[in-house]
């Protein structure tokens, strides 16, 4: 038992964060002790009277991602302090063992908080990570009925594991009270990558919160549907006015527009590097579309930003990203020997 109270002395002393010292590989040369050993006994540690030193006690588990403490920790859920079972749930999640997956199902009702998070989204976030698909129907329940951190980490877990069964909870989520929860949905639609999410996302894309815009214009390029093709120019071609101000919102669109490579969208995508004023780093996404898109009618206005090298109407990194758009389009449409 000497070596549980050197170690319980030196968690209750020690200022570091988590189990860095674990990584550090303090405790070998310390208290002698190998992996397995410090696995050991931190286990015993769990249970011991002291707040501080359970709490660390869980964090140096996590560290060291030792499944011989699955058990263990999932007792730990029990805890009567909320960090002991909010830290217990995010180490069960890095460890990613399969058979901590129904503890964290019943977890998914303790709303119990500690910095930074509820339990129940810690635990969330932990079935994500482990990804068994017995977490699914459970997940989709609180994504319905949880609290706006718990609907969130809902929606990322659910993109995680990526079942059929979550395409229309996630599609009704993008209406959400909270633009984050539906941020998160659009997004874990396009992960999953269901035809049926199409439509509910060409309607989010008119979103008037600019997060969930941008996460739905993503999911629709990750899909890769042409039905967004249109919807998504509409939409270019509804906001030209606000790019020097709001450029932030039209990322995802022009993203998804070079990803779905339709040629519908090269001469919108032209008409956008005419805007004066354009920020640098929006232009960039243009070209890079269509460099993506790899459409002849796009070399020319490519040409002439590459050619500014004395009006500085275009920027450095405009330049450079043009002559890269330039070359994929000669690889797209021209032989070696041409």
């Amino acid at each position: 038992m000497k070596e549980v109270y050197e170690l319980v002395d030196w968690l209750r002393n020690d200022r570091s964060e988590g189990g860095r010292w674990v990584n550090n590989k303090l405790f070998e040369r310390k208290l002698k002790f190998n992996r397995q050993e410090i696995g050991r006994v931190l286990v015993e540690v769990l249970s011991h009277e002291d707040i501080v030193v359970r709490s660390r006690a869980v964090d140096a588990l996590r560290e060291l991602s030792d499944t011989q403490a699955v058990g263990p920790l999932i007792k730990s859920l029990e805890d009567e302090e909320n960090i002991i079972r909010q830290r217990s749930a995010v180490a069960l999640g890095d460890i990613g063992d399969a058979s901590a997956v129904e503890a964290l199902i019943k977890a998914l009702d303790d709303d119990g908080w500690y910095y930074p998070s509820h339990v129940n989204t810690a635990a969330a976030k932990a079935l994500g990570k482990i990804g068994d698909l017995r977490a699914v129907e459970p997940l989709i329940i609180s994504l319905n009925k949880g609290n706006l951190f718990l609907r969130e980490e809902a929606a990322v877990a659910l993109g995680r594991i990526r079942d059929l069964r979550a395409v229309e909870p996630l599609s009704e989520a993008l209406n959400d009270e909270n633009v984050s929860v539906g941020s998160e949905s659009a997004k874990a639609l396009g992960y999953i990558g269901d035809i049926r999410a199409v439509m509910p996302l060409i309607r989010a894309i008119h979103h008037e919160h600019s997060l969930v815009h941008h996460s739905a214009a993503f999911a629709l390029g990750e899909i890769g549907d042409l039905r967004a093709v249109e919807p998504l120019i509409e939409v270019l071609r509804c906001q030209e006015k606000d790019f020097e101000y709001f450029p932030v919102r039209n990322w995802g669109t022009i993203d998804a527009l070079g990803r779905l490579g339709d040629s519908r969208a090269v001469e919108p995508l032209i008409e956008l590097l005419k805007i004066p004023g354009l920020a640098k780093n929006i232009r960039d996404m243009v070209i890079a579309a269509l460099g993506e898109l790899g459409d002849l009618r796009a070399l020319e206005p490519l040409k002439e930003i590459v050619r500014d090298n004395c009006k500085f109407t275009y920027s450095l990194s405009n330049r450079v990203a043009a002559g890269r758009a330039i070359e994929q389009i000669k690889i797209n449409n021209f032989s070696e020997e041409e």
